[in-house]
């Protein structure tokens, strides 16, 4: 006579609620990730003025020219910067030590 074996299924407990918290947010970590990715593989335009549709049906000399005069609408406007600080007077940006290490600025002679 062959002795039957019971074989019962294994008590599963259920889950304590830090094992919850856990679970989940392992979870939305992972979901955060895949977003993160997402992101960086999405391409993005550098800048939100231009008209990049419009771009591609210019001719490489029509976009040569138009980055020309903003470079020198930026050097306008700094060379006009440069002259209004000029206007105003040498300023004395030094900066000296004194005894108590603390930064101050150096009196004018």
């Amino acid at each position: 006579m062959a002795a039957e074996l019971h074989f019962s299924p294994p008590e599963i407990r259920e889950p304590t609620l830090m094992e919850n918290v856990l679970r989940s947010g392992l979870f939305f970590g992972a979901v955060f990730q895949l977003v993160c990715v997402w992101a960086i593989t999405l391409p993005v335009p550098k800048c939100p003025e231009t008209d990049w549709h419009s771009l591609g049906t210019r001719s490489g000399e029509t976009v040569k020219k138009a980055k020309a005069l903003l470079r020198k609408k930026a050097q306008k406007e700094s060379k006009k910067n440069r002259a209004g600080l000029e206007r105003e007077g040498p300023q004395d940006t030094r900066i000296s030590w004194n005894a108590s290490s603390e930064v101050a600025p150096k009196a004018a002679d």
